[in-house]
């Protein structure tokens, strides 16, 4: 366990520098051919290595999931040794040597199946080193899992892959490769890398910059101007939205996604179902099945642009399955979906960004059901850990306090509870047993 750790962190330490370097290489390769942030996403579904080696590749940009195999059982070899390839494709499953030819075709084109895989890998062997096997956008890989299973056996060998979509990287995991292994949801940038990738100080006027335009960290390449900004933004939104969502799922109805998507970034926070979708688009003169807006916002969760969160019965302790909010992974592209300034939606905005950062604290996080109310956040971790939070933008009189702090008071048990705001001049105080901080020490020091 102690050198599973340390590998842990050295395999993280290691990652964390390449995700870096990597985010800033996507950006110089955007600047150079960005479209107009007018266009809109084409109605076919495109195909073919030539369209898919076209798209940005999102797993240097959007959030993505990270999974760690650790083969062997002691850490040897040169660590020092830049990341590599290895195996030899003769012993693997179904490997063949192929030509010199053929492996160049690879240098181009990527690898489409195992098998290709299986060959490029073998160009890079280092029999006498510990190697490491870096895998980006594993599930455009067919059949993936079967390389990975032989090599994950290899001696002085790691693992790492990454992908942009959930159900790759989903619960079936370990049974596709057979093994150990260690998952890691890599989000948006948090406040306090905000500023570090910015060179911000901590005030005010960086916290508006948050909330306006999001984490995105090639931001800090093209700036925090308006224009340069959202373009940006939606180019990677429109970038993430073909390649994982429309493309992946053969999706016919792409104007109909797109409303979807606008209404959703408009409703951020608020109960919805997927008959109340249906009956909004049937008066927008839209008939779209419930079905179908359920399978279409499975999408968009698994390419992780949408949060869906379920709703928590409080005193039943029990999940309900219909009615969820929907949060987005950045709030920034939410920002820029939505359009228009902050000023009429900045409730949902910081909602948006508590929520994501109690994700990134650890918490699985529920909406909570009252029987006359709602808490925005019932928040929980393995071992029986729970807190409740509130959300809200300045609580200036006295009916929004009786409002945020009065349905927490209705839960009678013991578990820590908090109210999060904007409210001027407040850092951390407490109220009838209720804590109430301020939206910036929460991003900054946590619960």
């Amino acid at each position: 366990l102690q050198h599973h750790q340390t590998l842990g962190q050295r395999i993280a330490a290691r990652l964390v520098l390449f995700l870096r370097k990597r985010f800033l290489r996507e950006i110089d390769g955007l600047q150079h051919r960005r479209p107009s942030p007018s266009r809109s996403i084409p109605s076919h579904t495109a195909s073919g290595p030539e369209q898919r080696n076209g798209a940005c590749s999102m797993a240097g940009i959007l959030p993505f999931m990270l999974a760690h195999a650790e083969a062997g059982t002691a850490a040897t070899g040169n660590r020092n040794q830049p990341l590599t390839l290895p195996a030899t494709p003769a012993r693997r499953e179904g490997g063949r040597k192929g030509s010199h030819r053929r492996r160049n075709e690879h240098r181009d084109t990527g690898c489409q199946t195992y098998l290709d895989l299986n060959d490029y890998i073998g160009e890079h062997f280092l029999s006498d080193k510990h190697n490491y096997i870096l895998i980006d956008e594993i599930q455009d890989i067919k059949e993936f899992e079967r390389s990975i299973r032989s090599y994950r056996t290899e001696p002085n060998t790691d693992i790492i892959i990454t992908g942009s979509n959930a159900r790759m990287l989903s619960n079936e995991l370990s049974t596709l490769i057979g093994g150990r292994y260690k998952e890691i949801h890599i989000q948006s940038l948090s406040y306090n890398e905000f500023l570090e990738f910015h060179q911000l100080s901590d005030n005010d006027e960086a916290l508006a910059l948050y909330i306006q335009y999001g984490g995105l960290p090639g931001l800090a390449k093209i700036g925090l101007e308006e224009d340069d900004a959202r373009e940006y933004q939606m180019d990677i939104y429109h970038t993430a939205l073909l390649k994982d969502v429309i493309m992946r799922n053969q999706i016919r109805n792409v104007p109909f996604l797109e409303n979807l998507v606008r209404f959703l970034a408009d409703n951020t926070g608020k109960l919805i179902s997927a008959n109340s979708i249906s009956k909004y688009m049937k008066s927008q003169g839209e008939s779209i099945a419930s079905a179908a807006i359920i399978n279409y916002i499975s999408f968009l969760c698994e390419a992780y642009i949408l949060h869906k969160v379920n709703r928590y019965d409080i005193h039943g302790k029990r999940i309900f399955e219909t009615n969820d909010k929907f949060y987005f992974e950045d709030n920034g592209i939410r920002n820029a979906i939505a359009g228009g300034t902050r000023e009429g939606d900045i409730e949902k905005v910081i909602e948006n960004i508590i929520y994501q950062n109690l994700i990134r604290l650890g918490y699985q996080v529920y909406v909570g059901q009252l029987q006359a109310g709602e808490i925005d956040f019932v928040c929980t971790k393995p071992g029986g850990e729970r807190i409740y939070v509130q959300a809200s933008y300045i609580i200036a009189d006295d009916a929004t306090r009786e409002r945020e702090f009065g349905n927490l008071r209705s839960i009678k048990d013991n578990y820590p509870k908090y109210v999060i705001s904007m409210t001027p001049l407040l850092t951390k105080n407490d109220d009838d047993g209720i804590t109430h901080l301020h939206l910036r020490k929460f991003l900054t020091e946590g619960i």
